[in-house]
């Protein structure tokens, strides 16, 4: 049995949390700088700010914009993995308050949806636990914008549906939000499963890499316009 102290995690949970907001990740920064050379007009000039903006973000260690998201943490926590002083969600909820709160990053959480009383934390986060083999613990944070929330859809199908029927839903979504949603946009989809459950699998494909090792059910592919 391996000891882990609970603060510990609070503390890299704190660090991620800005260093999530304030820099964008390679892959999608490399995929601009690609995307740029090939456009023109509007779109080229959208896109020497997207990364104009990544660039200050990054080297005066501000938020990549002013929505820095609800916090959302995937977890895989090995069944040998003892959390000293604590549990695994209040230490992480402790590093998301500290992290938003020492950081300036706004906090969007309310403590109830009709009275909109925010918690003044970012909490509490979404935290999703998979119990994996082994003594360590893995954390990916996901902080993810009131713009691509707003974006989401879900869509109950028939089976005679099929694949047609998936791909006419989901280029419907991308072609009538898109333009609502805060680029660059990268693409979550999820099949299967029931009402609560598509969602968490949509969640998972935003991770891309994260999931290819795990003896989960996702699904990912490549829209494309027929």
């Amino acid at each position: 049995m391996r000891k882990i102290k609970s603060e510990t995690i609070t503390s890299t949970i704190e660090n991620l949390c800005a260093k999530t907001n304030f820099e964008l990740p390679e892959d999608i920064l490399k995929s601009l700088r690609q995307s740029v050379v090939l456009e023109t007009g509007i779109a080229k000039d959208i896109l020497e700010e997207i990364i104009e903006n990544a660039d200050i973000a990054n080297s005066e260690q501000f938020p990549l914009c002013q929505d820095t998201g609800t916090a959302n943490f995937f977890v895989k926590l090995g069944q040998d993995a003892y959390i000293e002083d604590g549990n695994i969600y209040d230490a992480i909820n402790e590093g998301v308050s500290l992290g938003y709160v020492n950081n300036y990053l706004r906090k969007s959480i309310v403590s109830d949806p009709l009275e909109r009383k925010n918690t003044q934390s970012n909490t509490p986060a979404n935290i999703y636990v998979d119990i994996v083999p082994g003594d360590k613990i893995e954390i990916t944070f996901l902080p993810k914008g009131g713009g691509s929330e707003n974006a989401s859809a879900l869509k109950m199908l028939v089976p005679s549906d099929g694949w047609r029927g998936v791909e006419e839903f989901v280029l419907g979504v991308i072609n009538d939000k898109c333009a609502d949603a805060c680029p660059p946009l990268v693409v979550g989809v999820g099949i299967g499963g029931d009402f609560a459950s598509v969602g968490l699998l949509a969640k998972k494909a935003l991770l891309r890499d994260y999931f290819l090792n795990q003896t989960v059910l996702y699904v990912k592919f490549h829209l494309y316009q027929t």
